[in-house]
């Protein structure tokens, strides 16, 4: 008689990785879409393409180290020269940058990351003569959590936490915070960036 001896090797369970896209049209407006598809095959599209947000995607997004996906879309914006964007894994977009033909037209290359934030691309037209080469920091976001039962909004009306509990703002945006203790709490102070 025989004894076979198995072995039974136990990993950790390995993060569960999507996969990240864009199309160059399609889409709820036809100017394209960033979708999310799962490892078993569901696809999800995060945004759909309509004109001011951008139109046509040519290059690749990246991942920034901050976890976010940055990219270009060819056309539109609000000056009809293209975009760069930033998409949350969550699906969240918001427009960075409008292109005006000065400084740039039509970018369709890949944007690459030098440093948290800082990014370098090029555009196919515009700028004094065919096309530029272009350095772009990403505006600082203000995110606000609420311990406890209140509530936390700007003047401008961007934040409203609950809710919307964060917001891009160009560097050197001042912004003013009001908190409102919910019914039987108090508000107790700042923490983190903005103490007192």
């Amino acid at each position: 008689a025989t004894t076979e001896i198995y072995t039974l090797s136990l990993y950790d369970a390995l993060p569960i990785c999507n996969f990240y896209g864009t199309t160059w049209s399609g889409g709820a407006y036809g100017g394209g879409t960033v979708f999310r598809i799962t490892p078993s095959g569901g696809l999800t599209v995060l945004h759909s393409f309509g004109g001011i947000d951008g139109t046509t995607v040519a290059a690749p997004m990246i991942q920034g180290s901050d976890g976010n996906f940055y990219g270009t879309s060819a056309g539109g914006g609000a000056h009809g020269a293209g975009t760069i964007f930033q998409v949350t894994p969550s699906g969240a977009y918001t427009v960075l940058y409008s292109f005006n033909g000065s400084d740039g037209q039509y970018p369709v290359g890949a944007l690459v990351e030098d440093g948290p934030g800082t990014f370098y691309g090029t555009t196919d037209l515009g700028g004094t003569a065919d096309g530029t080469v272009f350095k772009f920091q990403v505006p600082p976001t203000l995110t606000v959590s609420v311990f406890g039962d209140g509530t936390v909004t700007s003047t401008d009306g961007f934040i409203h936490c609950p809710g919307t509990c964060s917001h891009t703002y160009s560097s050197g945006t001042p912004v003013t915070l009001n908190a409102t203790p919910g019914q039987g709490w108090v508000f107790g102070g700042w923490d983190g960036a903005c103490l007192g």
